[in-house]
């Protein structure tokens, strides 16, 4: 497997360096309830890539076969987590309790 990702390192990084900008996201898709409520329920998270035009090039979903939506909730917790700082923060409030000891 290692072999193949640097044979294929090359070709990546040529094909790479021809894109100006993608755009990754990683939401929870809200579907609207029968009163037209928006959010009422929560389906599976989905990954999608744009490119700078917000054309999709890659979609993955729990559609895809391989693809589980757990393991797609679980990289959406952790996107959270990063995207907010979150350990960082709870790093500095359990510093914060220690000192209060």
């Amino acid at each position: 497997m290692v072999d193949l990702f640097r044979k294929n390192w090359g070709n990546l990084a040529s094909v790479a360096g021809l894109l100006v900008s993608i755009v990754a996201s990683l939401v929870c898709q809200a579907s609207l309830d029968s009163l037209g409520n928006w959010g009422e329920h929560e389906g599976p998270p989905v990954i999608t890539l744009q490119d700078d035009g917000r054309n999709t090039l890659v979609e993955i979903n729990s559609g895809i076969d391989g693809v589980r939506v757990e393991d797609l909730r679980t990289l959406l917790v952790f996107a959270r987590r990063i995207a907010f700082n979150a350990d960082e923060k709870i790093d500095e409030l359990l510093g914060e309790l220690k000192k209060g000891d």
